[in-house]
């Protein structure tokens, strides 16, 4: 379910031919009431759910109810949905992740999975914090710090001095 035609183009291409994909989420439980898949993928807008909703009015409301309708309008093997807070769906297990941890370059982004009972979690590929994996935030313009760019920069010593550092 993709409100952008471009986004649709790439998820059917992706998906070799068109996919169950409608303009609203609304309409999507018709759409594939009664039919069978192996897997359920997705994720809701977070904009309700997330700090976010303190700073401006979200885009979307909470779109929850929409997304466990088609849940139940269909049969299906497995279900994973995303968000950044844990969703509350009865009978689905929640594992909190962070993307450092699974896959290179490193990105420091972490995010709640909500899937059914039959999934397990990943194990994690990479062990360590944000300096360790020099992971880089999801937010644009954000300052590392003299530390942490320091290691970035090529200039790990300077991560070991004592004392107090500011940017300039």
């Amino acid at each position: 379910c993709e409100l952008m035609p471009h986004k649709r183009a790439m998820y059917s291409a992706f998906c070799g031919g068109p996919a169950h994909l409608a303009h609203d989420l609304a309409n999507l439980a018709d759409i594939v009431r009664g039919q069978w898949f192996d897997g359920v993928v997705g994720g809701i807008p977070c904009q309700s759910r997330s700090e976010l909703k303190s700073i401006r009015t979200p885009k979307f409301g909470d779109l929850l109810p929409s997304a466990l309708d088609v849940l139940g309008a269909c049969r299906w093997e497995w279900c994973l949905l995303e968000n950044v807070t844990a969703l509350d769906i009865p009978g689905f297990m929640r594992s909190r992740m962070n993307a450092m941890h699974y896959a290179q370059p490193h990105q420091s982004r972490e995010r709640w999975f909500t899937h059914s009972p039959n999934m397990k979690p990943p194990t994690r590929l990479f062990e360590g914090d944000v300096d360790d994996l020099m992971a880089y935030s999801v937010v644009a313009g954000r300052i590392y710090g003299p530390k942490r760019g320091s290691r970035l920069q090529g200039w790990p010593e300077f991560m070991d001095l004592a004392g107090k550092f500011t940017s300039h």
